[in-house]
């Protein structure tokens, strides 16, 4: 069962105190199972080594308020390792009655139980609940991700769109992640 178990931790040490860097080591050595860490790295200036944790995460940043727990966020909600962020939206853009795909989130809920969120622009003749079968049983039988919530938006109603969805513009996450948009390859032209 301890197989199963891992440790979080974060670290962020702005002063670049010897002995906060020295006790994170002596933590690390001790630890018996798995660690993930999640460094904030001040002027883009990380002090962690691959050999500090078993899956390390570096975010540069500056600001550090509230910042510990951004960071058990980041670490909580990491992209499952067996998951090809890119391959996963390509595939879903390749689903017939799908134009677009964008606003995708994929993290971990537990050992082997994984979530997606997307937004998707599917063409106005394509039904709902066919696509929404179609995505879901890509996400199953390719990737493994069991637990969906795919929102479908239409292109005759992108007008009524949130601003954030209607615009389309990739935007870049806090700075650990862009996220990328995926369509298909338009016929006109």
């Amino acid at each position: 069962m301890a197989d199963n178990f891992w440790a979080i931790t974060t670290f962020f040490n702005p002063m670049r105190w010897r002995r906060r860097l020295a006790n994170y080591r002596v933590f690390r050595r001790r630890l018996s199972i798995p660690l993930v860490a999640v460094e904030l790295g001040y002027n883009g200036q990380f002090e962690l080594t691959s050999a500090d944790a078993d899956l390390l995460i570096q975010i540069p940043g500056a600001d550090v308020m509230w910042q510990k727990e951004r960071l058990f966020n980041i670490a909580l909600e990491a992209v499952p390792p067996h998951v090809d962020v890119d391959r996963l939206q390509a595939a879903l853009a390749a689903v017939p009655g799908v134009e677009e795909v964008h606003d995708l989130h994929v993290w971990t809920l537990t050992t082997g139980r994984y979530a997606l969120s997307a937004h998707v622009v599917a063409r106005n003749r394509v039904g709902d609940n066919e696509l929404l079968a179609d995505l879901t049983t890509c996400c199953l039988d390719e990737f493994g991700i069991e637990h969906t919530t795919i929102q479908v938006e239409h292109e005759s109603r992108r007008p009524d769109e949130p601003a954030a969805c209607a615009d389309r513009q990739p935007r870049a996450g806090d700075g650990y992640r862009e996220e990328r948009r995926y369509g298909r390859p338009s016929r006109e032209g």
